[in-house]
């Protein structure tokens, strides 16, 4: 079985590229296994070189100097020189005092044969951040996915233990929004699928004859950044409206041209049956006011795998738009558990365009965001322009992290 696995490893190598964890940490080019966030993955591979725990923990320093002199200067790009493309993080998160709480209980950082995996990372980066909170509890905003993030794929919000969570964020006076992809023009169609959504979470407001000063701190930001609803009382009813565009998007997302988005999304279409058909796959592509997708059936020989073609679909038509100069639309193509597709601009916009509807000078480190999508083909990394991040990997982990946040909001750590 050893000999089996050494052979399927160097095939691997050999055909797409070691992506193996002992690279050399100071390249400038990275290539991590598919869906591991750029920063986790330049850490993690801090973290597997051989070395004591005292040296991992320094390698580890590196990147939290590089965050403090970021939060410091707003011209400084310290961290991205260490990771190129990973943007922004807006707060210094205490790295090394997390790494080493953790390493007290697990004595990760002591193995030998076996190296940091992307899960300890994801871990080790939410634990620290929120951690942060407990020092500086200034949070005004909160936003989180929908799909694999506040309910399971498919579903919907029910009356729970997380609807009960985000009502004691709204109490606090900090505003939440679910940020999802799923994209309905307002009318009342689209507002029955809103509804249907969050209709926990509305009848859980409704039960607790919840004040209007914290309905008003409920949004739902659709389409990514093209829809915005917001949480009202109407004849004694908890309920959703549509905000008009004019109202709260920023002046360079109403200046987006609806015939060159028409256009755009014609490209976006091709392209994704293209690539689609190319890997035998047979599809009907979905058309919507903002967005093109497409989702394409399982195959039915139980070897191939299905992720990988939706994540070689993502990248093709990715890189396919990237070359159409002549189109100034911003967009976003993001693979789902069981489909792929295009969006007009991403959360970036739609989180930026929030702050700044609500008027109350909220900064970048004063919000976050919980998501599952925060690989190169997920869509929730765009967020992180705009915002904080917490990647869960369940709807059930989603809770835990609000539980220690809120312990950290009053002030209590987390590192016990």
């Amino acid at each position: 079985r050893v000999r089996e696995a050494e052979l399927t490893r160097w095939v691997g190598s050999v055909t797409m590229g070691d992506t193996g964890v002992y690279m050399d940490a100071e390249a400038i080019s990275w290539k991590f296994p598919e869906g591991e966030d750029p920063l986790c993955g330049y850490t993690r591979t801090l973290l597997s070189r051989e070395g004591s725990v005292a040296e991992r923990l320094a390698r580890l320093q590196r990147i939290e100097d590089a965050m403090r002199e970021d939060a410091a200067d707003p011209d400084s790009n310290a961290l991205a020189d260490l990771v190129p493309g990973i943007g922004r993080v807006h707060r210094c998160f205490p790295l090394v005092r997390t790494a080493a709480f953790l390493h007290s209980q697990t004595g990760f950082l002591d193995r030998r044969k076996v190296p940091v995996t992307p899960h300890e990372m994801r871990i080790l980066f939410n634990t620290a951040e929120i951690e942060q909170f407990s020092a500086d509890p200034s949070l005004q905003l909160i936003t989180f996915d929908g799909d694999g993030t506040l309910y399971d794929d498919g579903h919907c919000l029910k009356t729970g233990e997380m609807t009960g969570l985000l009502c004691a964020f709204m109490a606090r006076g900090i505003t939440v929004a679910l940020a999802t992809a799923a994209g309905y023009p307002a009318g009342s169609k689209g507002l029955l699928r809103y509804t249907q959504r969050v209709e926990g979470l509305l009848k859980d407001l409704q039960a607790r004859n919840a004040p209007d000063d914290v309905l008003r701190r409920f949004y739902i930001i659709g389409g990514e950044c093209n829809y915005l609803l917001r949480c009202v009382r109407k004849c004694e009813n908890v309920v959703l409206e549509y905000v008009d565009d004019k109202e709260w998007k920023t002046e360079d997302m109403l200046a987006w041209d609806k015939e060159e988005i028409k256009s755009f999304l014609e490209k976006a279409r091709d392209s994704l049956v293209l690539h689609a058909n190319r890997l035998k796959f047979s599809v009907t592509p979905l058309m919507k006011e903002y967005a093109v997708g497409i989702a394409p059936k399982r195959p039915d020989f139980p070897t191939l795998s299905y992720g990988p073609a939706l994540n070689e679909i993502t990248l093709c038509v990715r890189e396919d738009l990237s070359k159409l100069s002549a189109y100034k639309i911003p967009f976003c193509i993001f693979k789902g558990r069981t489909d792929v597709f295009v969006d007009i601009g991403d959360k970036g916009y739609g989180i930026r365009a929030l702050r700044e509807f609500l008027g109350k000078g909220i900064a970048c480190s004063e919000c976050i965001h919980v998501g599952d999508q925060f690989s190169n083909t997920g869509n929730d990394a765009a967020a992180r322009e705009q915002s904080l991040s917490l990647w869960t990997g369940s709807p059930e982990e989603t809770i835990q992290l609000s539980q220690r946040l809120l312990r950290a909001l009053d002030g209590h750590t987390t590192l016990v």
